[in-house]
C-alpha cells in the first residue's frame, strides 16, 4: 500500500472514531431554575414568576410559630382559594437550557379540616392536593387532618400530624417534607419553559378565607430544578483521539522516509 493510501485509510478510521466519541453518554447536571422562599423569588434563567389566586391566596403570609418550629420559614405561600378545582398557586420559568427532566422540592402545610378520601376521616370528602407541570398532572392525592388511614398520600415524609400549628384555633394541621429524597424527582420535561401549578380539588373542597377559614394549604422552600445534558466527550476518549493523531503523524514521517 502506498503512503497516500495509508494516509487515506488512517484518516477514514479517525473520522469514524471521532464520530463515535461525539455520541458518548452525556454528562448530566442538576441546575436550579426557580426558587421561592419567604416571599423571595430566585431565578437562574429569566424570566420567571410566582403568583397565587386573586382573592384566594397570599405569596408571603406570616408563618405561624407552630410551623416555624418544625422548619418552615417566617413567611409561606398561603393558598385558600375555593372551587373545584380551586385556583392554583403558579410558578413559571423560561429560557431553560436543554434538559430531559425536572425535580420539584417544597414543604407542604395541610391546614385545617382536610377530610381525606371518605367520611371515615371527615364529614365532607374528598379533599385533594394537586400538582401539574405544563397542565399535566404529576401528583394528586387526598389528605386528612383527622385520620391518616383515610388519605391516599404517603405519610413517610410527614413532619407533623394532629396538632394545631397556628392558623385556626378550632382545627388541627399537618406538614409534609417534599425535599431531598422525598422530592418529586425526574419528571419528564424538555421544553424551554415550564408552568408548575399547586391547587386543591374535590367535591368536598370547602376552601377558606384568609382569617379563620376552613381548608387551605401552604408552601415553603419551593425549588424547581432541571436535569441538564451536555454532550461532552469523556476524557479517556479525548486521550485516545490524541493518540490516534500522534500515530498518524508518526506514520506520515515513516512513509516519507521509506520513499526517499
Amino acid at each position: 500500500m502506498t503512503a497516500g493510501k495509508h494516509l487515506a485509510a488512517m484518516l477514514a478510521a479517525i473520522g469514524i472514531f471521532a464520530a463515535s466519541i461525539a455520541t458518548v453518554p452525556a454528562h448530566a447536571a442538576t441546575v436550579n431554575a426557580l426558587g421561592f422562599s419567604s416571599g423571595g423569588l430566585t431565578c437562574s434563567f429569566f424570566p420567571c414568576t410566582a403568583s397565587v389566586p386573586i382573592g384566594g391566596g397570599n405569596l408571603a403570609a406570616t408563618t405561624p410559630a407552630g410551623y416555624q418550629a418544625i422548619g418552615f420559614n417566617s413567611f409561606m405561600v398561603h393558598d385558600f382559594a375555593g372551587g373545584d378545582p380551586a385556583g392554583p398557586s403558579t410558578f413559571t420559568a423560561s429560557n431553560l437550557p436543554a434538559h430531559s427532566s425536572l425535580n420539584l422540592s417544597f414543604l407542604l402545610a395541610i391546614i385545617d379540616s382536610w377530610d381525606g378520601s371518605t367520611t371515615a376521616g371527615g364529614s365532607v370528602p374528598p379533599d385533594v392536593f394537586n400538582i401539574t407541570v405544563d397542565g399535566v398532572s404529576v401528583y394528586a392525592h387526598t389528605y386528612d387532618n383527622f385520620l391518616t388511614s383515610d388519605q391516599s398520600a404517603s405519610t413517610a415524609n410527614q413532619m407533623s400530624f394532629g396538632s394545631n400549628l397556628g392558623f385556626s384555633p378550632g382545627w388541627n394541621d399537618s406538614a409534609y417534607d417534599f425535599t431531598g429524597s422525598n422530592a418529586l424527582l425526574n419528571i419528564p420535561h424538555s421544553a424551554s419553559s415550564v408552568i408548575v401549578e399547586f391547587f386543591a380539588s374535590g367535591s368536598g373542597w370547602q376552601g377558606g378565607t384568609i382569617d379563620g377559614g376552613d381548608e387551605s394549604f401552604g408552601l415553603d422552600r419551593i425549588l424547581i430544578s432541571i436535569n441538564t445534558t451536555n454532550d461532552i466527550p469523556e476524557p479517556g476518549s479525548l486521550a485516545l483521539l490524541g493518540i490516534a493523531f500522534a500515530g498518524l503523524a508518526a506514520r506520515g514521517r515513516w512513509s516519507a522516509s521509506a520513499n526517499r
